[in-house]
């Protein structure tokens, strides 16, 4: 097999999971982006193990957003969060997601999108928060 069969293989098993499989940090570094200085470097911070685990309940299980297949275009520079999870022990590639506007988006490939899920629980409002505490509060509307 080539390295595009089995790269095309792995990635159509990663798609075919179960929605809550698809939204995990577990044993991961994560890294958090406030996307919204429109050009300028974005502020980036890694979460402690504790807000990793808070974090965890609030994209624990969402719906899938039904007939949404794209995000919106932000109306000002706040675009969200990006979410990046590096697995600790590098057992699989780094996991990205996207928080904005009450939903989170899956991120399979540098940039390319996925599967997009309702913000139900609030992951959004947490890491406003969590930014705000971090003394970004004055960068989101």
């Amino acid at each position: 097999m080539t390295r595009l069969s089995l790269g095309l293989i792995a990635l159509s098993v990663f798609l075919s999971c179960a929605p809550t499989a698809l939204i995990r940090l577990g044993n991961s570094t994560v890294t958090v982006e406030l996307d919204a200085t429109g050009g300028d470097q974005n502020p980036t911070w890694t979460l402690t193990g504790n807000e990793v685990d808070e974090l965890s309940r609030f994209l624990e299980n969402p719906p899938p957003a039904e007939g949404v297949t794209f995000l919106p275009a932000a109306d000002s520079d706040y675009r969200g969060f990006r979410i990046t999870a590096a697995n600790r022990a590098f057992e699989e590639p780094p996991r990205a997601y996207l928080v904005r506007d009450g939903y989170i988006q899956v991120l399979v490939a540098a940039g390319e999108a996925g599967r997009i899920f309702r913000d139900v629980r609030g992951a959004e409002d947490w890491l406003i928060e969590n930014a705000r505490g971090r003394g970004y509060g004055t960068m989101i509307p």
